[in-house]
């Protein structure tokens, strides 16, 4: 009798156990699911920005920007580096650095504190009228053409047609800067 009672009892602790096993797994199954589905989610989600300034809204996700946004940010980060002054270059470079992406920092801070000696020394300033911007946002690539006008002390020198290139990295919504450099024409 007891062994049948002890069989029983056995019998129903199993059953317990498998009917607990089948429900942490299925929440374990759930919970993988709902991981999944989060992060599909998260990587399509897409901001609208519509600022004041701007005239068309734009988006960014996690992996990429709309070309509203790419060409926003060239304009105002090319108007750091290429309307400048003696008295200004200083500001408009430190503003402007704090878009750089880390790998590039140096670099960029090198060139531009060596541009701001060479403005100060030469009492030079430099003026930028956009005239052509393309944008490239699935590469993060913007270009600007324009006329260079540089001002050497009361003496303005020729202007010149110049295009410049500016490269971009982004990672989850953070936009910076990787290069800026003069694009030669082709010949």
């Amino acid at each position: 009798m007891k062994r049948i009672l002890q069989k029983a009892r056995i019998k129903h602790l199993t059953e317990k156990r498998n009917s607990y096993l089948m429900i942490a797994m299925g929440s374990i199954a759930v919970n993988i699911l709902f991981g999944i589905y989060i992060n599909t989610v998260s990587n399509n989600e897409k901001i609208h920005f519509i600022p004041p300034v701007v005239d068309k809204p734009f988006w960014i996700s996690a992996k990429e920007v709309s070309a509203e946004y790419l060409s926003g940010m060239n304009l105002f980060l090319s108007d750091l580096l290429l309307n400048i002054t003696p008295s200004n270059a200083a500001m408009k470079h430190q503003l402007f650095l704090r878009y750089v992406d880390s790998r590039y920092y140096d670099k960029f801070k090198t060139d531009l504190i060596s541009q701001e000696v060479r403005l100060k020394k030469e009492h030079m300033t430099m003026s930028f009228q956009l005239t052509d911007l393309q944008v490239d946002s699935s590469k993060f690539i913007a270009k600007i053409s324009g006329d260079v006008q540089y001002t050497v002390g009361e003496t303005q020198l020729p202007i010149k047609h110049l295009t410049y290139e500016m490269r971009f990295t982004y990672h989850l919504g953070l936009l910076q800067v990787k290069s800026f450099e003069e694009v030669k024409p082709h010949v």
